[in-house]
C-alpha cells in the first residue's frame, strides 16, 4: 500500500514502511514535524497503513473511515487554548480501556506534544511507560526541545523531513550563515546584535531555520556525492548537531548572550 508521501518524505516513509511490514512498531513515537504545513496529512497516511495491514475485516474501507473521522479506534487529541489538559487524557485512557474490535491496534495521536503541561504530562506518563500491547501513541511536535524530557525519553524519536521543500530563509539567518563562513573563528565579532535581542521563542525558530539551511545544503551535496564533498558533509553534519545542542539548552533559563557566544565559537570550530 503506497501513498503520495512515500516519495516526498523518503527517509520517514522507508523507516515506517519497514517497521509496518515487519510488525516491529514501537508503542510510542515522537515525530518532529518542523513546521511542515501538511504534517497531519502525512502522519494520517502512515496511520492508515498500520490500521489497514492489521484490520480484522478485509472489507473495511480504512481510508474513507479515517478521512471522515469515523474510525473509532483512532483518537486525535489537540490543545485547547494552547494546552493539552489532564481531563482530555483521562477521557482518552477511559476510551482506550477496552480491547480493539476492528483491528489489532488502538492508536492515539497527540497533536502538539509541547502543549503538555506538568499535570497532563504526568497523566500520560504511565500510559507511555506501561502501555497495553495493543495501543500505539504518536506524539507530534514542531520542536522536540520544547517537549518535557520525561515524555521524550519514553518515545522513539523521528523527524519528518522533506528535502525538496523550497524553504525561504530570513535575512538574519542567511547573513549569519555567511558571517560564519566568511569570518570563521573571528565570526563572533561580526554577528548582528539582533541575535542577542530575540526572545526565547523567536530565537528557537531562527535556530531551527538555520538548521534547515544546513540540512538543505547537506542533502544537496549528498545527492551529488563525490570524495571532494566528504569533508564538507562532515562539517555540515557537525553544525547541525551543534544547533541541536543549542536548541536543547534554550529550553532552560540560560543567559542568551552567553549561549549565542558559545554557539558561534562552537560552530566556527568545525569550519
Amino acid at each position: 500500500m503506497f501513498n503520495k508521501y512515500d516519495k516526498k518524505y523518503p527517509e520517514f516513509a522507508n523507516y515506517f514502511n519497514k517497521i509496518i511490514n515487519e510488525d516491529k512498531l514501537s508503542h510510542a513515537f515522537l515525530v518532529e514535524c518542523r513546521n511542515i504545513p501538511e504534517y497531519k496529512s502525512v502522519i494520517l497516511e502512515f496511520v492508515k497503513k498500520v490500521i489497514d495491514k492489521n484490520k480484522y475485516d478485509e472489507s473495511l474501507d480504512i481510508d474513507n473511515l479515517i478521512t471522515n473521522n469515523n474510525y473509532p479506534e483512532l483518537k486525535i487529541v489537540e490543545p485547547i487554548n494552547n494546552i493539552i489538559r489532564k481531563e482530555q487524557l483521562l477521557a482518552l485512557q477511559k476510551e482506550f480501556s477496552i480491547k480493539p474490535i476492528y483491528g489489532k491496534y488502538l492508536i492515539y495521536i497527540i497533536d502538539g506534544a509541547e502543549c503538555l503541561n506538568k499535570s497532563s504530562a504526568n497523566t500520560i506518563l504511565k500510559f507511555l511507560e506501561e502501555p497495553p500491547e495493543n495501543i500505539i501513541a504518536i506524539l507530534l511536535t514542531n520542536n522536540t526541545y520544547n517537549v518535557i524530557d520525561t515524555i521524550v525519553s519514553r518515545c522513539q524519536k523521528l523527524t519528518l523531513n522533506n528535502h525538496d521543500i523550497n524553504y525561504s530563509f530570513s535575512e538574519e539567518v542567511k547573513i549569519l550563515a555567511d558571517v560564519i563562513e566568511k569570518y570563521k573563528e573571528n565570526a563572533l565579532g561580526h554577528i548582528d546584535n539582533c541575535w542577542y535581542t530575540f526572545d526565547r521563542e523567536t530565537l528557537t525558530k531562527k535556530l531551527m531555520e538555520l538548521e534547515n539551511y544546513y540540512i538543505k545544503q547537506f542533502h544537496q551535496l549528498k545527492d551529488n556525492y563525490d570524495e571532494n564533498n566528504k569533508q564538507l558533509l562532515s562539517s555540515l553534519s557537525k553544525k547541525i548537531l551543534i544547533i541541536d545542542e543549542c536548541l536543547k539548552k534554550l529550553r532552560y533559563n540560560v543567559n542568551i548572550k552567553l549561549l549565542i557566544d558559545k554557539f558561534i565559537l562552537s560552530i566556527t570550530e568545525v569550519i
